[in-house]
């Protein structure tokens, strides 16, 4: 027997390389599973998404079509704890119903809903869009979610003493620069910062080394591969070819100078060690 789609669900993030989103299950309520059970229908999932499948007859029609106004709902369950780390969840707020109600748009619109314990749910009706026969093209409905923006951040640990030399980073393979300039840049050892926990920490735990403290000028958004090629000097001295990345698992707020003023940002902090500087 051959089955049609009837239509797809595709979750979109542009964190991953692929714009993919593996990040969830996607399951039937009771009701959808009786909606589709009654039409045949088979929810075939997959890493990103579902598809909704449905026999044909002989001549390449749903064997029982599903009626308009008919609605499909299915929760999200969020299998990756790390997902707000690298996600703008504060869009959600308190609506947590991804839904085409609006109309035959297939990009899922936010409105007000219950979750029910669940990170979301998703709802489309058959607004007279979904596919019928095998000449129809089936629509593909798309979650997009956003990266969470942030600040780099990194501490640079260094033997203790004065040095007239300007620590600096370079980002040298991007097309878009990630610039550090000095409005951030903070010598903790001269201006210790007493709400910045990390560096306190740092200083309890090295006594004996400087602690220096770069924070980049803008915020960018999260990616799994970053195409960034971070360079650090001190003065004319290359201390590092390439700085790690930092982990968005190394989350903090930050308060940074924005046209002089201080605003606290989300960040993704790198803690670099250097116990001579010595070429």
């Amino acid at each position: 027997m051959k089955f049609l789609p009837v239509f797809s669900l595709r979750l979109r993030h542009p964190f991953y390389s692929d714009g993919g989103c593996p990040d969830f299950s996607i399951t039937p309520t009771a009701d959808t599973r009786g909606l589709l059970d009654n039409h045949r229908c088979v929810l075939k999932g997959d890493s990103g998404g579902a598809r909704v499948l449905t026999p044909l007859d002989g001549e390449g029609k749903a064997l029982i079509p599903v009626p308009n106004g008919a609605k499909f709902t299915f929760a999200l369950e969020l299998d990756n704890p790390d997902f707000a780390f690298f996600t703008d969840i504060d869009e959600m707020g308190n609506q947590a119903l991804y839904s085409n109600q609006s109309g035959n748009e297939t990009k899922l619109s936010l409105v007000t809903g219950p979750a029910h314990h669940r990170f979301a749910n998703v709802e489309i009706r058959n607004n007279g869009n979904l596919a019928k026969s095998d000449k129809e093209a089936a629509p593909q409905f798309e979650i997009r979610f956003e990266a969470r923006l942030v600040r780099w951040k990194y501490y640079v640990l260094l033997p203790k003493g004065e040095t007239r030399e300007k620590l600096r980073i370079e980002d040298t393979a991007s097309s878009d620069p990630l610039v550090f300039g000095d409005e951030n840049h903070t010598d903790l050892a001269k201006s210790p910062d007493s709400s910045d926990e990390l560096a306190m920490a740092l200083a309890r735990q090295y006594p004996n080394m400087r602690g220096l403290r770069l924070v980049s000028d803008r915020q960018i958004p999260c990616r799994q591969a970053s195409p960034r090629h971070l360079r650090l000097y001190l003065g004319e001295n290359k201390l590092a070819n390439a700085l790690p990345n930092p982990s968005f698992r190394n989350y903090a707020k930050t308060k940074v100078r924005v046209n002089g003023a201080l605003e606290e940002q989300d960040s993704l902090f790198q803690v670099v060690k250097f116990p001579t500087t010595s070429v």
